[in-house]
């Protein structure tokens, strides 16, 4: 019967720890990967795209300088003012001077075009009369433009028919009267080969659009560089695209074909383009979706050595209560006794599981709770708090099991050397460390020690040990504002520490299981503290190896006096 009932209880609990241990380690990697998923995100919404959209400007402005540089020295040269105020005589002339401005200085195309005539001069001749009302509306936007120049990107119909950058400058007469347009004609590859790199650099999707929607040109290697869509058809919304078009900058967060992109757009006054980043969440962060399938096996694995171990080490204990049994059944003169004892360890085993799994239940319930919130919440302030309640549930996870292992160190180790011990020096250790959650109650500490030390001989970690309970008790059964006093009062051979609270107070009938194992009384911590019971049982156990005495007066209602004699050294 005995065999039958430890295999059904060890097989329980043995699939309950591995339940709690697999959930528990699913919880924190799960909670990791979407933790670290937002902080990626936010990284690249805040960063990433910022600074790559800075960097890409900046070099577009370092491109764009020297043919700006070209077009405003055309615009101010003696010649082509000359030339052109003489009535435009000699076309060889002004085609000699923007062949050399075309061929010195790299320039796709240099040209001229005359307000008095209306002739369209290139470096290859006079090509065509300007139409500024027809296909040259370049012509009437520049001369008509409050600046002195402006940049545009169109289909060079002239040169190359391909699209090209154009840097148009007005040319003024002596008394400054608009006299016509100079200036110098770019490939847009010098661009395109700038936003190839960092399109390679920085792994995202960069485009360019005109104030009116249209794309003018785009990283996508899919993409017609002649076809200009409408940004609406890039973002697969029309109300994004009119928030974009509508503010100098923007960042957005939006979804298109089942993806997650994150997208940041600013306008550039030196091409009248809006420059478009773009970013998929999606593929930043796959990476973590391996990371987290390889957090989960490592978890199986981890889980299944554990149960392992414990089902081992659960056949070696059953091995040993049966042989224990036996050996029960053949001396029938301690029959009786080993009898209860066997079904009084065996009890005492249940209820120690029952306490270390409810105690271990609560705060793994909770997180798992908090887990299921994480996974469905956007905002990260939220996730962060979540995940600061979720790391304090393990805290309180991990102080209940250090409990238990000290519980079995007292019980297992023999007593440690004596030595001399100044208990005003232990009380002002056990002060500090007591002091901050005191001050989270708004409890006020008082301190009756004298100035002469009071040496004992005993172990200064079990004396710390004693005192931190009674002061940490204290602590947490008294109301917020309350007071606690500890007093050190020496008689004859002998010195008594007295620790008074303003708690409840104890019950006459839970007095006699006040120092057991795992007991715990109708009294509850104020503050929502964990209690697990074994406090005072271990300050009664420290106590008698050392020789002392430990007591307590109370009155319900009226708070407790808890005090602890030993002998003086």
């Amino acid at each position: 019967m005995i065999e039958k009932t430890g295999l059904m209880n060890k097989t329980r609990l043995t699939v309950m720890l591995g339940l709690v241990l697999l959930v528990g380690f699913m919880t924190m990697s799960i909670a990791g990967y979407y933790v670290s998923k937002a902080n990626i995100s936010e990284a690249v919404r805040n960063h990433e795209l910022p600074l790559a959209s800075d960097n890409i400007h900046s070099e577009i402005q370092r491109i764009l300088l020297p043919p700006l540089n070209i077009s405003e020295t055309m615009a101010n040269s003696v010649f082509l003012r000359d030339w052109m105020l003489d009535g435009e005589q000699d076309v060889k002339k002004i085609t000699s001077y923007l062949n050399r401005i075309q061929s010195k200085q790299g320039m796709t195309s240099a040209f001229l075009a005359s307000e008095e005539t209306q002739n369209y001069y290139s470096h290859k001749g006079l090509r065509n009369q300007v139409d500024p009302e027809g296909e040259d509306v370049w012509y009437a936007r520049c001369r008509d433009a409050k600046t002195d120049f402006e940049i545009n990107a169109d289909i060079d119909m002239h040169v190359s028919n391909r699209l090209t950058l154009f840097i148009n400058y007005k040319v003024y007469d002596y008394d400054g009267n608009f006299i016509g347009v100079a200036g110098v004609a770019e490939r847009i590859e010098t661009i395109e080969a700038l936003i190839q790199h960092f399109k390679v650099r920085y792994r995202k999707t960069i485009y360019f659009a005109n104030p009116d929607g249209r794309v003018a040109y785009s990283s996508s290697e899919e993409e017609d560089p002649l076809r200009k869509p409408m940004l609406s058809e890039y973002l697969g919304s029309d109300r994004l695209a009119k928030h974009i078009l509508a503010q100098p900058s923007a960042q957005l967060e939006y979804s298109r074909n089942g993806r997650n992109l994150l997208l940041n757009a600013r306008y550039l006054p030196e091409l009248g383009w809006y420059l478009l980043v773009e970013e998929d969440v999606d593929e930043s962060t796959a990476h973590l979706k391996g990371i987290l399938t390889a957090n989960l096996l490592v978890c199986i694995v981890l889980t299944a050595l554990v149960l392992a171990v414990v089902y081992l080490a659960g056949q070696q204990y059953q091995r040993r209560l049966i042989g224990q049994h036996q050996q029960v059944l053949l001396m029938a003169d301690e029959l009786e006794g080993r009898n209860c004892e066997l079904e009084q360890l065996h009890y005492e085993k249940d209820e120690f599981m029952k306490i270390v799994v409810h105690d271990l239940k609560t705060p793994l319930s909770g997180m798992i709770g908090m887990a299921r919130l994480i996974r469905d919440e956007s905002d990260l302030a939220v996730v962060h708090d979540l995940a600061v309640r979720s790391e304090e549930s393990g805290e309180d996870m991990i102080s209940l099991i250090q409990e238990l292992l000290n519980l079995k160190s007292l019980e297992s180790t023999a007593l440690p050397p004596a030595e001399s011990v100044n208990l005003n020096e232990v009380l002002e250790a056990v002060w500090d460390d007591c002091e901050a959650h005191a001050r989270s109650k708004a409890i006020r500490m008082r301190k009756d020690a004298g100035f002469s030390p009071v040496i004992i001989k005993a172990s200064v970690s079990w004396v710390q040990s004693i005192l931190g309970n009674l002061v940490s008790n204290a602590v947490k059964f008294s109301p917020e504002g309350a007071e606690i006093r500890v007093r050190i009062v020496s008689a004859g051979s002998s010195v008594r520490v007295w620790v008074e609270d303003q708690g409840p107070g104890i019950l006459p009938e839970e007095r006699n299981r006040l120092f057991q194992q795992f007991s715990r009384l109708s009294s509850r911590p104020t503050g929502g503290e964990r209690s697990s019971g074994l406090g005072l049982y271990i300050v009664k156990t420290m106590v008698d190896k050392l020789g002392g005495r430990v007591g307590v007066e109370s009155k319900p209602g009226s708070g407790s006096r808890f005090w602890v004699e030993f002998a003086l050294g």
